[in-house]
Order: structure tokens, then C-alpha cells, then sequence
């Protein structure tokens, strides 16, 4: 009774382009070489929409506005999960796994979309996880403002990579 419903893939942007030359090359002072990431950064983060009137804040709980969002954004997915308070409560701020950072998008006041990230470190790499970004799907600008401040957030927190399961 199982039906292919859409694939899935993983998409993997690296943050520290440096770490992978430094292995690659077995150069371990390359590591160390940010000027590389911040020319990566500058020149990717040119192509992304960001509106300057988006105020950008980490949220410890999900209010009512997260209901109002879903509202407005249930429409845009086909196959989903209800991302409704509930959701947002019960899998990133009750989650005994990982530690997630939820970051809300409010554009005058007015929940637009957030971002759900966590950091995952190892002996050898810090990887961070986009869980999932929630805005309607008519307002780019929200969410080219919720993934840039993504990147900077887990790329600040030292990761080398930001992955994301997407359809």
C-alpha cells in the first residue's frame, strides 16, 4: 500500500569552503584561511532577497502567531505536516534529541515566517541542520531572510557545512 509520493534529497551548502580545501589537499593550515569563506559568503548572500523591514528574533516558545502563520501558509503545501503552535512546540522547543534555535520573522509586528537549525559537533567537523523554514510561499523575502540569517547564525556557531532534507 505504499505509494513514491516525492523524492527527497539532501542539499548541503558549505559554510567553511576552506575545511574542505585543507582536506582535500591535506593542507591542515588551510583550515584556518577564513578569508576564503568570506568571499564565498559575500558572493552567495548577493542572491538572496533580503527585506531590511523583517526584524529577526530567536523564540524560547511558540505563541498563538504561529497558528495566524500556519494559517496563511497551509495552503502552499501539498504534502505537510500541520506547522501550527503545537508543531513548533512539540518538535523544536520539546525536543529531548537536539536543541533546535527557532528564529521568528516579524515584518511590523506580524509573524511572516521562521527557521528551525540545529548544530551537530563531532571530533572532526561541526555540521548544522536546517529543519525547516515556514513562510508563505508568495513572500520571498521572507524567506531569503530567514535562510540568510540561517547560514550566518550556524556559520557563526563555527559549522562547516548547512545541510537540509528538501523535497
Amino acid at each position: 500500500g505504499w505509494q513514491r509520493l516525492f523524492p527527497l534529497q539532501w542539499l548541503v551548502r558549505p559554510l567553511r569552503p576552506e575545511v574542505f580545501a585543507a582536506r582535500r589537499l591535506r593542507l591542515p593550515w588551510l583550515r584556518h584561511a577564513s578569508v576564503l569563506s568570506r568571499a564565498w559568503h559575500r558572493w552567495l548572500r548577493n542572491r538572496l532577497h533580503r527585506d531590511p523591514g523583517i526584524e529577526l528574533r530567536e523564540v524560547t516558545r511558540a505563541d498563538d502567531s504561529f497558528d495566524r502563520l500556519w494559517e496563511r501558509c497551509k495552503a502552499d503545501s501539498l504534502f505537510s505536516a500541520v506547522r501550527d503552535r503545537a508543531w513548533v512546540q512539540w518538535r523544536f522547543h520539546s525536543s529531548p534529541a537536539r536543541n533546535y534555535e527557532v528564529v521568528a520573522a516579524r515584518r511590523r509586528g506580524t509573524l511572516v515566517g521562521y527557521c528551525a537549525t540545529h548544530i551537530a559537533r563531532s571530533d572532526d567537523k561541526t555540521s548544522a541542520f536546517l529543519a525547516e523554514i515556514v513562510a508563505p510561499g508568495h513572500d520571498l523575502a521572507a524567506h531569503d531572510t530567514l535562510l540568510d540569517a540561517a547560514i550566518a547564525s550556524t556559520h557563526d556557531a563555527g559549522a562547516d557545512i548547512l545541510a537540509t532534507l528538501a523535497v
